[in-house]
């Protein structure tokens, strides 16, 4: 329901909408809902989820209650070259409101974030430096999750299922999510044949 503190997007998503429109007035917190159930529609939970995320950062770091030019510039110069991307999310969604036809948002604010440019996110950065802490694992310390996992099995610490799942995490790269969304005939017992 619109009117909900929390929308549920499905089973991974919470979205505390509640938590920007207490900092927008009224109407503004109207039109937000509005424009943000367009997305929660049309569009992914996650990036539901990333623009309401994004837009309480927003309203925080610049204390507003409304979004004017004035709001845009202040929030751009309180962003790093590592967060600049954050307002490339917002500027689509107030792009998508205004061409909504919900009040709020003017033209002068369009014009103004259609002459920005804005760096996206950097992608893959962790990856490509083997980050110790947030890139990927190394041969040895997969192995030794790997081997981690059997050993807590047989001593009864985790169930086979549990097991099941970090194994098949672990080996196949999938990220949970991916896994939860997985069918039985996605994991077969010898080899699959075309057309299956």
């Amino acid at each position: 329901s619109p009117e909900d503190d929390y929308w549920r997007l499905d089973k991974n998503i919470n979205i505390p909408v509640g938590s920007v429109c207490c900092l927008l007035d009224n109407l503004i917190a109207e039109n937000y809902i509005n424009t943000l159930i367009y997305y929660a529609s049309n569009l992914s939970a996650s990036h539901t989820k990333n623009i309401n995320e994004r837009f309480l950062h927003m309203l925080k770091a610049t204390d507003a209650s409304n979004i004017t030019d004035s709001t845009l510039i202040n929030y751009r110069s309180e962003l790093t070259r590592d967060t600049e991307w954050y307002l490339g999310t917002i500027r689509g969604f107030l792009r998508k409101w205004h061409n909504l036809g919900y009040k709020g948002i003017s033209g002068d604010v369009i014009d103004l974030l259609d002459g920005w440019t804005i760096k996206g996110n950097i992608k893959g950065d962790v990856i490509k430096r083997l980050d110790p802490v947030k890139g990927p694992l190394s041969d040895i310390e997969l192995q030794a999750f790997n081997e981690g996992a059997v050993q807590a099995y047989e001593k009864n610490a985790i169930t086979i299922t549990e097991m099941a799942i970090g194994l098949a995490i672990s080996n196949t790269g999938r990220r949970p999510i991916q896994i939860s969304h997985l069918r039985l005939k996605d994991v077969l017992n010898g080899s699959n044949t075309k057309g299956e």
